[in-house]
């Protein structure tokens, strides 16, 4: 029996920092951009009569595209604030009870890849700053020695660290560099069976 290991890491943020982000000024331009998406992406769910786009998400875009066009019909009524939009972006997050392998999904046959879909349009509308981070995807945590510090069953974005510091070689990294030559950074993982 062989026991595979990966190692992960990055600038770990969660979904309450994330709505942070979501704020009376730009949350109603948000919401456009989200309906838009939907309507180029999946457009046989958000339009009667349309091609469909991608059989895989089909379930996806019938869900969230529903939730999307009840969304716009409330913000539409103008009595829609910011508070509203991030409650209805918590209960797209919803996650279903824990399986019995540790396993933990999200409710109505999203996946995570859908919840990295919508953040990029909303990272996109929060402003100059937005629109130059770095990359992301989401992560679940599904047991507590995979990310101590973090909750399992709950949805994470992970920044890529790389894309946030500029490595500099050190006065000390020089001097070794001058002794040896190349510096080669070595990563491994230790394993006991």
């Amino acid at each position: 029996m062989e026991i595979d290991y990966k190692n992960s890491s990055g600038i770990i943020v969660n979904l309450e920092q994330m709505l942070s982000l979501v704020n009376e000024k730009n949350y109603k331009k948000i919401i456009r951009a989200i309906g838009l998406s939907a309507e180029i992406f999946f457009p046989s769910n958000y339009k009667e009569n349309s091609v469909a786009v991608e059989e895989a998400d089909q379930e996806f875009s019938k869900y969230l595209c529903e939730k999307i066009k009840r969304l716009y019909s409330s913000y539409l009524r103008k009595n829609y604030t910011s508070s509203d939009f991030k409650n209805w972006l918590i209960e797209i997050h919803s996650m279903e009870e824990e399986t019995y392998d540790g396993d933990s999904k999200l409710n109505n046959n999203l996946e995570l890849h859908h919840i990295e879909w919508l953040w990029r349009d909303i990272l996109h509308c929060t402003g100059r700053v937005g629109k130059n981070l770095p990359s992301f995807h989401c992560e679940i945590f599904t047991c507590s020695k995979q990310a101590p510090n973090y909750l399992k069953g709950v949805i994470y974005f992970v920044f890529n660290e790389d894309e946030c510091y500029i490595k500099k070689t050190s006065v000390k990294g020089r001097n070794l560099e001058k002794l040896i030559g190349d510096l080669e950074v070595t990563a491994w993982t230790d394993t006991s069976y």
